[in-house]
């Protein structure tokens, strides 16, 4: 054995956030490879909490910054209210600003993809959409359809490249 002491108020590992837990208790520090404290009960006469290096490590690194369970701050619930808000929408704020850059990508590549499956439509059926739409130019009906299936060709040939290369079919990245 390390040592004992009489707790009359909690400590950093024994604790309640309700006054829940028994006071006052014999916390008892050993010596041994765990590195053991027990905690004992004396009205009810049973270990109130058993921890181990480990579980000390745990109390800290997990419930210390996953709930921020810091005795600084559980003690002062408006604080830790406070602290929990601010934490928490700054949590949306970064939600937010990177879902929306991500959203807009998507949106501009879907956009694309339209385009994408015009290229790879056979020429006459491109040529008679865009008529259809009218948006070929007066200088593409000129050229005729020959013209016109070897731009178009040459369309398709830089899609396919772009997709073997995974870059984007206009060259932007």
């Amino acid at each position: 054995m390390h040592d004992s002491a009489w707790l009359q108020e909690y400590d950093s590992y024994y604790y309640s956030h309700d006054n829940e837990k028994a006071l006052p208790v014999l916390r008892i520090r050993y010596d041994d490879p765990k590195q053991t404290w027990l905690y004992l009960d004396p009205q009810h006469g049973v270990i109130a909490s058993r921890l181990e290096r480990a579980s000390r490590w745990n109390r800290w690194l997990y419930h210390g910054f996953h709930s921020l369970d810091f005795p600084f701050l559980y003690y002062r619930r408006p604080l830790w209210d406070i602290v929990m808000i601010v934490l928490s929408l700054g949590g949306l704020a970064m939600s937010i600003t990177s879902a929306l850059p991500a959203w807009r990508r998507l949106m501009k590549r879907t956009q694309g993809l339209d385009h994408q499956w015009q290229v790879l439509r056979g020429p006459h059926q491109r040529q008679q959409a865009k008529e259809e739409s009218g948006t070929l130019s007066h200088q593409a009906r000129e050229a005729g359809p020959e013209r016109t299936a070897l731009l178009a060709s040459g369309r398709a040939l830089r899609y396919v490249t772009s997709v073997v290369f995974a870059r984007s079919p206009t060259g932007a990245t």
